[in-house]
């Protein structure tokens, strides 16, 4: 048998990050497939600690040998505990340094009017007090520095005064980066009839993820499908 020091031997060495908010994104396998696949020795555990009771929750089991459960956000936080039935998961931000991604521009205006947030992010929630003029100008400033690195780097020449949309992710199928082109006729329209857009993509595929080269495929192929009508950069 394992003794109970093993087990909160792991609990204390691991935490636990939930990723998805829909009950099929948690792995549950029956309980006799388990007894059938794994070692008697393992399947003893699993019982002992409470993980397989009709059947194994690869979820369940995470949070049984984790010393701290977290989502990716606050509001995840939220739907994750009813999903989960517990109120042991906490809501965090999911890899993000405000430092590191704010623009230049954007950092001096809260330098100046919310001290403190480059240690404190939560501060910037109060960013809605800047007055607003300002803002706009240090987002023009923003979009500028980017429309010339796109230039530079890709050959598109984009508009400064285009509404401009960014999809900035790692390439993998179930992100769905080819969505927004699903139905160009529609894109069309919208580009005539609501006003014009321009589109930035960026992120890169695993080396082994066929898929995901597929996806950065199929974006060229739109993007040379609406060449002279809609400006598309990757």
């Amino acid at each position: 048998a394992v003794p109970a020091e093993a087990v909160q031997t792991v609990r204390d060495l691991c935490v636990f990050t939930t990723h998805t908010p829909v009950p099929a994104g948690h792995d549950a396998f029956p309980a006799e497939q388990v007894r059938h696949t794994l070692e008697p020795r393992v399947v003893r555990l699993l019982e002992r600690i409470g993980c397989l009771d009709g059947s194994l929750n690869m979820t369940h089991l995470a949070m049984k040998l984790s010393h701290a459960v977290n989502a990716v956000s606050q509001r995840h936080a939220e739907v994750s505990r009813k999903l989960l039935g517990s109120e042991r998961v906490e809501g965090i931000t999911n890899g993000v340094h405000p430092p590191t991604w704010v623009a230049s521009k954007l950092a001096a205006l809260f330098d100046r009017y919310l001290p403190g947030w480059r240690q404190d992010s939560f501060m910037l929630r109060e960013a809605l007090k800047i007055p607003k003029h300002e803002l706009w100008t240090a987002h023009a400033h923003a979009k500028l520095h980017l429309l010339d690195y796109v230039s530079r780097t890709t050959g598109v020449v984009m508009d400064r005064d285009v509404y401009t949309i960014g999809f900035a992710r790692r390439a993998a199928a179930y992100k769905r980066a080819t969505l927004f082109f699903d139905d160009i006729e529609r894109v069309r329209r919208l580009h005539r009839a609501v006003g014009p857009i321009q589109v930035v993509y960026a992120g890169k595929s695993h080396p082994s993820d066929l898929g995901a080269k597929e996806i950065i495929r199929r974006v060229f192929h739109a993007m040379e499908t609406l060449r002279g009508e809609i400006a598309v950069a990757y």
